[in-house]
């Protein structure tokens, strides 16, 4: 039996790793231990999530409140995407469902056939998240007001630093023991190849059954002592790049969703917190310098910068394997994906729930790798492919990088994919897919792009019908919002109490 647990780095996969461990194999008896470096510093800028990560945290049995006011969290209903399609351009993903369950199909497929007869509609009316967005107004979902009102999705800002510092609290409150140290070398075992210990910079040995890699970019013990190869993603997810800083908080940008601003050779983020905002450029090197960039974003940002800018280099893909022998990778140690869909937390989080599910003893260990493998790696790519989504639907005609973009060869899923909803109106959706048929959808109107042809059973809906369903989902959710308090007093009420 395994029963020894070591996680190397700390941070957040580092701390979500523990804490979900403290949550569930420290009770069963196992020993868990998290080597954490004290020299390594974490950016600090503010990290937007999913509403996948309000599950986990419920899942941890976390008081909402507190987690609130510890982290400076505030709330997020989506991403406004500005620029986009073209200068000028401005949509939101939001976390709701688009529309209701619909009378028989999806919403998405009668909303496709009212805007053919109506191509002034926004799809925006239809989604109560990103409806509350554009009003800034949030409350918590409540089935009780609406079955549209259950449907709202939200997720958080956060101060990932203060995340990680709350979740240290909880791990080690529970058994988990901490260690500082650097770790100086991985020792592997000659006739198995499997990792048996680590030595740390006091020369202290800690040895281990089950080894976890969150030591970041890195990747010490799966890309360095095992050796795992990595796989670029850059010839369709170019940049390379980040710049990022704080700056003032305002009323102006206390708002509940992440701002993404296309730019010429990448895209601006911003993200509220409680105390400040939190501010990045994504770009590629190769069609921009650091200097350009650190320029382009002091001048975009909205409010008094808080300290100096500071450059973040990376380059996006995957670990061939996330798995290998007696060591699993979390967080930056498996893959990046660019901020752009604030998946970076959620990926974590789903590689640590399918860890505890298929957690092994040693007789499992490879069909269990096995299996595990395959399930990230779907994953990773249904991610990547809908942040390419954003990249090659783009009408920006003047610049380099976007052109580029523009005409880049496709992977064969997302390719497929697109060929299904042009000529059928048809989104492929399957059960664990991270982004929904609406935030497909959301992004695909949004930079302009419609089928050409409906589905054949939409049909049979009369046009009179049609209009007075739509118009009644319609009339609901601007209700629902325009009712709804203002983000920045619900916070500060709810904090109070």
């Amino acid at each position: 039996m395994w029963n020894k647990v070591v996680i190397a780095g700390g941070g957040t996969a580092g701390w979500m790793t523990a804490a979900l461990m403290a949550k569930t194999l420290c009770r069963a008896g196992f020993e868990v231990c998290l080597i954490e470096s004290p020299t390594i510093t974490t950016v600090g800028v503010g990290e937007a999530t999913i509403p996948s990560f309000v599950h986990f945290n419920r899942l941890l049995g976390i008081d909402e409140k507190d987690l609130l006011k510890k982290v400076k969290a505030t709330f997020k209903l989506g991403i406004n995407f500005i620029n986009w399609d073209k200068p000028g351009s401005d949509y939101i993903h939001g976390f709701s469902a688009l529309g209701d369950q619909g009378p028989g199909l999806p919403f998405y497929h009668y909303w496709l056939r009212w805007q053919k007869r109506h191509p002034d509609t926004n799809i925006e009316d239809y989604f109560l998240a990103s409806s509350c967005a554009r009003k800034n107004k949030f409350m918590h979902p409540d089935p009780a007001v609406s079955s549209l009102f259950s449907g709202l999705g939200y997720a958080y800002h956060i101060d990932a630093s203060l995340y990680a510092e709350y979740l240290k609290d909880y791990a080690t409150s529970r058994n988990v023991k901490h260690i500082k140290a650097d770790i100086t070398d991985i020792r592997l075992n000659p006739s198995t190849g499997y990792i048996e210990s680590l030595r740390l910079d006091d020369a202290t040995v800690i040895a281990g059954d089950f080894f976890i890699d969150c030591t970041g970019f890195k990747s010490l013990l799966l890309g360095g002592a095992l050796k795992v190869p990595f796989i670029s993603w850059q010839k369709w997810l170019k940049c390379d790049r980040a710049q990022v800083v704080p700056t003032a908080l305002t009323n102006e940008n206390f708002v509940p969703y992440t701002k993404a601003v296309a730019q010429i050779a990448g895209w601006q983020w911003r993200i509220p917190l409680q105390h400040r905002v939190g501010n990045g450029l994504v770009y590629s090197s190769a069609y921009m310098d650091d200097n350009q960039a650190q320029s382009l974003l002091l001048s975009q940002i909205d409010s008094e910068p808080l300290a100096q800018p500071r450059m973040l280099s990376f380059t996006a893909g995957m670990r061939a394997r996330f798995w290998e022998k007696n060591c699993v990778a979390v967080g930056l140690s498996s893959g990046f994906l660019e901020p752009l869909e604030s998946t970076s937390i959620h990926m974590i989080q789903s590689a640590i729930s399918r860890l505890s599910m298929l957690f092994p003893n040693a007789e499992t260990n490879s069909v269990l790798a096995k299996q595990f493998n395959q399930e990230t790696s779907a994953e990773m790519e249904k991610i990547r492919d809908f942040v390419i989504l954003h990249y090659c639907l783009n009408n920006r005609s003047k610049e380099p990088f976007w052109q580029d973009c523009q005409n880049m060869a496709l992977p064969d899923s997302l390719k497929h994919k697109l060929e299904l909803y042009r000529n059928t109106a048809y989104i492929h959706h399957d059960h664990n897919d991270v982004f929904t048929e609406g935030s497909w959808l959301s992004v695909l109107v949004g930079q302009g792009v419609l089928p050409r042809h409906s589905m054949q059973m939409i049909n049979t809906m009369p046009d009179e019908q049609l209009d007075h369903y739509m118009k009644s989902v319609r009339h609901q959710i601007a209700a629902l919002s325009g009712q709804m308090p203002l983000h920045r007093d619900y916070i500060q009420r709810m904090l109070m109490v």
